[in-house]
């Protein structure tokens, strides 16, 4: 009898440990993959008319930009080195510029950034900007549909192995997620008809323009312990503080402006 009852007990000890060691695995894999519920639909989205509509009002910026850096805080797994974005005025001309072309198609991505007019030997050239395109058939439009478009593509990128699901699209999320980012200026405008895209006109045609480069080929962010790379060493001067998971400078620390970490504006 006491043999059998330490055979029974080995039994339901290592049931035990198998189970527990499953469930460490599983959750570990949720860590490096995050729960597809982050990219939800979050409901209807409230469309506005576009007739006669060229730029963004002031409000719509300030949405445009706390989405933007709401959602760069939310990313799966954590983000080391996710900066805080900040409204450029030259972006925002720049893609403004685009828009009211009427191509339909990507810009070259290419521009001079005015940090001093008045000192020509100031102006940096910026080659190879990320940059996300919305568009909606007639005279609609919605900024929380075009952010979420753009997010809801990380559901199919693996950052561990820096691969989209095959026969996805994962370009837009690659975008808005690059950390090396930190500036962006959108706009819109109404195309009656597009010069490269077979995009169905009358059409909303909305872009987003970022200050960073992108390439395909690189992983968006550093992933590891939120900030951890929000260092002076890491990041410089103007990113070496954390806040809400994100990398700022002096100025958004001390005067306290910018992103107020609520994530709640994503309606996820």
């Amino acid at each position: 009898m006491e043999a059998k009852t330490f055979v029974v007990c080995l039994l339901a000890l290592y049931f035990v440990c198998l189970v527990s060691a499953k469930g460490g695995r599983r959750e570990g894999h949720k860590k490096l993959r995050p729960s597809r519920s982050i990219y939800r639909r979050p409901g209807q989205f409230r469309l506005s008319s576009s007739s006669q509509k060229t730029s963004f009002t002031e409000e719509e910026k300030s949405k445009l930009l706390n989405l933007h850096n709401a959602y760069r805080s939310m990313v799966i797994p954590q983000a080391a080195n996710m900066r805080e974005l900040i409204w450029d005025k030259d972006l925002e001309e720049f893609a403004k510029d685009h828009v009211q072309n009427c191509t339909g198609a990507h810009s070259h991505r290419s521009m001079v950034k005015r940090w001093k007019p008045n000192e020509p030997n100031s102006w940096k050239e910026w080659s190879y900007m990320g940059e996300v395109l919305y568009y909606r058939y007639s005279h609609w439009y919605s900024i929380e549909e075009a952010m979420w478009m753009w997010w809801s593509e990380g559901k199919d990128y693996d950052i561990t192995t820096n691969t989209c699901v095959k026969g996805k699209e994962c370009g837009h999320y690659l975008v808005m997620t690059t950390a090396a980012n930190s500036r962006v200026g959108c706009s819109i405008n109404v195309c009656q008809k597009f010069s490269v895209s077979k995009y169905p006109t009358p059409a909303t045609f909305m872009a987003c323009v970022y200050d960073a480069p992108y390439f395909h080929t690189d992983r968006p962010y550093k992933v590891g312990d939120v900030c951890s790379e929000c260092t002076r060493q890491k990041q410089g001067y103007h990113f070496q503080y954390c806040r809400h998971q994100l990398c700022i400078g002096p100025e958004q620390r001390f005067r306290k402006v910018g992103f107020s970490g609520n994530t709640s504006v994503t309606g996820i």
